[in-house]
Formats: C-alpha cells, structure tokens, sequence
C-alpha cells in the first residue's frame, strides 16, 4: 500500500496554521512556516542529538523534514546562554534564509512564544521536560507548558 503523502502534508499543515494563528496572522502560512523553521532551528542547534530524535519522533512528517532540513550533527551554538541570546539567533537565523519576518526584537519574542506554545499542545510534557533539563538554566522557560515572553527572563 502506498502512503498517504497527501496526509504528511494535512498534518503538517496544521502545525503550521496552529503556528499562523498564534501569530494572529491566520491568513499568512507562508510566514508561520518561516517563522516556525527560524524557532525550530535555533532550539535545534541547542538541543543534543539524541533529544532531537525523541522530539522529532512525536513531529508530523512535514515538520520532521522543517527541523532536520540543513541539520549539521555536530553543530551545537555553545553561545546561545540567555533568553536574549535565544532570541537574537532566531532574528539571524530568520534572516540567514533571506527573509525579514521581523521588524523588531519584540517581534521576534511574540514569535518564540507562538511557537512554543504550539510545540506544548503537541509534543508531550515528558519530552518537552527532557529537553528543558538539558538546556541553561535562563532557557529552561522555554518549553514550559504556558510559556509567554516576559523582559525579566
């Protein structure tokens, strides 16, 4: 029996509008999907191998190939420490694919948040709490079940 190819897509897809409408630009999928890719793969380059492989296990087909797409193994950003950091390689991350999403920090925090709480109805807690442990202490919020971007982080 063939695969539902057309199913990878639809399920992927609602990430992506879950993603659009937390950016209360339901209409704007194309932008959720950068945006979502920019988040993904700065949390990526954070993140070890291993939990990678668990967290894109519990990922629809569409999103697995957004997280992997460019994936050097042995790539982890050491200087990405702070909530700050974070959010500034998501803005260069963004802009590295030749898009300007953003129009200012604040965007790029509104952004995290959006997608993080779509990765929280999605993914389970355990995973999410697994990858919290290994992260810094100042990014652990992050993957919080009702994480929102607040400046004392």
């Amino acid at each position: 029996m063939a695969p539902d190819y057309g199913k990878f897509v639809r399920k992927g897809k609602s990430f992506i509008r879950d993603v659009a409408v937390e950016l209360d630009a339901p209409d704007d999928e194309t932008r959720a999907y950068r945006v979502f890719r920019s988040v993904l793969h700065t949390l990526r380059s954070k993140v070890s191998p291993q939990e990678s492989i668990q967290l894109i296990a519990q990922l629809p087909m569409f999103i697995k190939a957004m997280y992997v797409d460019g994936w050097k193994w042995s790539s982890r950003n050491s200087k990405i420490r702070t909530m700050n950091d974070f959010i500034q390689a998501v803005g260069k991350e963004n802009q590295k694919m030749g898009y300007r999403d953003f129009k200012g920090i604040e965007q790029v925090e509104l952004a995290v948040a959006a997608v993080m709480r779509v990765l929280a109805r999605h993914v389970s807690e355990g995973e999410l709490n697994d990858i919290a442990s290994t992260l810094p202490t100042e990014l652990k919020p992050l993957l919080s079940n009702d994480f929102t971007w607040h400046q004392d982080l």
